[in-house]
């Protein structure tokens, strides 16, 4: 196991500096902005932490290692950022040891390929080391599938994955989805039925008094995030807010995208069992966890690739099941001289699972999407240079780049919020403060920045390129100039553009050279 952790744990802090692209604002702004906030006293919470239906016990960790970063004077921006995806890293490199260790398991004869599945799956090795919670969420799933009692036995009453699983639901209700099934069974066929049921009370009651308190104490009322989750998530479908998606939208983007090249032996795998003529308990049992949650999540509108990331240990381990029975069909059937081929196909099949994930993983690791990240080494040293005369503000899709967290100085900042409708009965024509701006740029600027009152502009503006025409009136107004520009995407859009510019006031930032 040492052995099989010091491989993983190497691929997964590689991964943290191989992966230097943003990929959605909750890696920064439900984890380290927080952490930021509870350690140095400055910084900004989203709606989400005012409404509660966040749990502070994910960002508790990093800001445990920022308290710690600060007391050795080692709390600098290089520290903070690389520092809590270290942690998440050996977090998930533990994880796959513990899918290791499951897909290993001589009786489902898969041993020959676990550990290829796992390495060469290009989406796990793109989110193991960030901070984002569907990660963790994933993470804790993965040891619990480990730590359930396989092959199910009458006599087991073994409840170690529900003290995982707890953990999982603490960070992300969802959890919940993917656990129930296994429950149940183990319930409906244990002796140990009274057993089961009042470990799961202790460790369930456990987990509540965990999340109630910290929750509780930080937020300095009484709050319980997961209901508070429900509440928002489930009966007043928030997320529908952020987009909404087809109901098949999980088979045709999220599977093919979480899975890569190994969809096709995942899917192999998944019609060999279904014709099958003996369906072992396992595969009953891992269809009743990953089609029920697959079913369910398309039954929400607003849907996304790394709300199912946690259903990546059982994708891997029907891959490497679909594997390993392609290895077989290639060497004991007789195909002629398509045969040879296929002998052929299953010794470099290693090799290009490796480069199917390699490619993506190097493209959407360093290239797509890594202007928004890239412009905060450059504030910061601006702002560090000049912290009483600069003030930023970020023109373009709220949280579109990572803040204080990437920051590290307390200057004043603004960006376009997207708080949606929390009444109770939502108004269909809301428009949040993005949507205002792009709206009406005009009236939004000539709002918020009469020309009476030029003392308001700030010092440096941040926005994509798309915007570069719109905006251009008002930089010359206000004086400003073009002093950066960072690739960002090949695939800019209407809102998103190619490169993220910034621009800088002279008038302002002279002030700090004469000083």
């Amino acid at each position: 196991m040492a052995k099989d952790f010091g491989l993983f744990a190497a691929l997964r802090i590689l991964s943290v500096f191989l992966v230097q692209t943003a990929y959605v604002p909750d890696e920064y702004w439900q984890s380290l902005e927080v952490a930021h906030y509870l350690s140095f006293g400055y910084g900004y919470l989203t709606w989400e932490w005012q409404e509660g239906i966040r749990s502070y016990l994910y960002p508790l960790v990093f800001t445990g290692l920022y308290k710690f970063l600060s007391l050795l004077g080692l709390d600098n921006v290089s520290f903070l950022v690389l520092g809590p995806r270290i942690l998440q890293a050996l977090l998930t490199a533990y994880a796959d040891v513990a899918i290791l260790s499951w897909i290993r398991n001589p009786t489902y004869g898969r041993s020959p390929w676990a550990k290829i599945t796992i390495v060469t799956s290009w989406y796990l090795f793109y989110v193991g080391s960030r901070t984002l919670y569907n990660t963790v969420e994933a993470d804790l799933i993965a040891i619990a599938l480990s730590q359930y009692p396989w092959p199910p036995s009458k006599s087991s009453g073994s409840c170690k994955y529900l003290i995982w699983g707890a953990l999982a639901c603490t960070i992300r209700p969802t959890a919940a989805v993917n656990l129930l099934p296994l429950f149940i069974y183990q319930i409906a066929t244990s002796y140990e039925k009274l057993r089961i049921i009042l470990k799961s009370i202790i460790i369930g009651c456990f987990a509540s008094a965990l999340v109630f308190s910290a929750d509780s104490y930080i937020s300095q009322s009484s709050t319980f995030s997961p209901i508070n989750f429900l509440k928002a998530n489930i009966l007043r479908n928030v997320a529908s807010f952020y987009g909404k998606h087809p109901g098949f939208w999980y088979f045709t983007s999220g599977l093919p995208m979480l899975l890569g090249a190994q969809l096709l032996p995942f899917l192999y795998e998944v019609y060999k069992i279904l014709r099958g003529p003996h369906r072992q308990t396992h595969d009953i049992l891992m269809m009743c966890v990953f089609w029920p949650t697959i079913i369910l999540y398309s039954l929400q509108p607003h849907k996304e690739t790394r709300f199912i990331l946690p259903l990546l240990p059982i994708a891997l381990f029907w891959s490497a099941g679909g594997l390993s029975r392609f290895e077989k069909s290639a060497l004991r059937e007789k195909w002629g001289r398509v045969q040879i081929v296929v002998d052929k196909l299953s010794r470099f099949l290693p090799w290009l699972l490796l480069l199917s994930a390699v490619v993506p993983s190097l493209y959407f690791g360093l290239i797509h999407q890594r202007g928004t990240v890239d412009v905060m080494p450059w504030l910061a040293n601006r702002a560090k240079s000049c912290p009483q005369q600069t003030r930023i503000l970020f023109l373009m899709p709220c949280h579109s780049t990572p803040l204080y967290s990437h920051l590290h100085i307390n200057v004043p900042t603004r960006f376009l919020t997207c708080v949606p409708d929390l009444q109770s009965v939502p108004d269909p024509g809301y428009l949040d403060e993005a949507d205002l701006f792009y709206a009406d740029h005009v009236s939004w600027l000539a709002k918020n920045f009469p020309e009476s009152k030029p003392e308001l502009l700030f010092s440096h503006i941040v926005h994509f390129d798309s915007l570069q025409s719109k905006l251009d009136p008002f930089l010359r107004w206000g004086g400003y100039s073009e002093v950066a520009s960072f690739f960002h995407t090949h695939f800019p859009t209407e809102r998103v553009g190619g490169r993220v510019v910034v621009h800088e006031r002279a008038s302002i930032m002279s002030k700090c050279v004469e000083a």
